[in-house]
């Protein structure tokens, strides 16, 4: 089974297109992400093993995450440049909760995530990780204890 999803960019001129292909029990074996131009169709962008959580408003930074499966940490990635301009102190674990949101009008993104050592959740939008990312890849932690938002459930 072949799954897309598809991460909308705030000025449109880009999409994050994500395939999943899963085995007969429902088992993620590959995780492709795509960045395409709107304008034209053209790909721009080829990511392994990485979902995109957002893009900054600014379209030049993408938050991503590593899959299920998979090892490695949420990333701010300037993706045109393949350069990492952030990454959490602590790693996280995949199949627990992982958001971000674009700050309006801006160059920063909010990253929430829930670190591997906390206590396992239920997927129900909590985290215990809350971190505002600079374009230059400095951070801010505002939250570093468990916590619920009805706003990173939505997504």
């Amino acid at each position: 089974e072949t799954m897309v999803r598809q991460v909308p960019v705030t000025t449109c001129r880009y999409v994050a297109e994500e395939t999943v292909i899963r085995d007969n029990s429902g088992v993620p074996t590959s995780w492709a992400t795509t960045i395409r131009r709107t304008t034209d169709g053209v790909i721009v962008a080829r990511l392994n093993q990485r979902s995109v959580l957002a893009f900054s408003w600014d379209d030049r930074r993408l938050v991503t995450a590593p899959v299920a499966g998979s090892d490695g940490n949420i990333e701010v990635l300037d993706w045109q440049s393949k350069v990492v301009v952030w990454r959490p102190p602590l790693p996280v674990d995949p199949n627990l909760p992982m958001f971000a949101a674009a700050e309006p009008n801006g160059t920063a993104v909010m990253v929430a995530m829930t670190s591997a050592s906390s206590s396992p959740v239920s997927g129900d939008g909590r985290a215990d990780q809350l971190w505002i990312v600079t374009a230059d890849g400095s951070a801010r932690q505002l939250l570093s204890e468990l916590y619920y938002s009805p706003i990173f459930n939505s997504y």
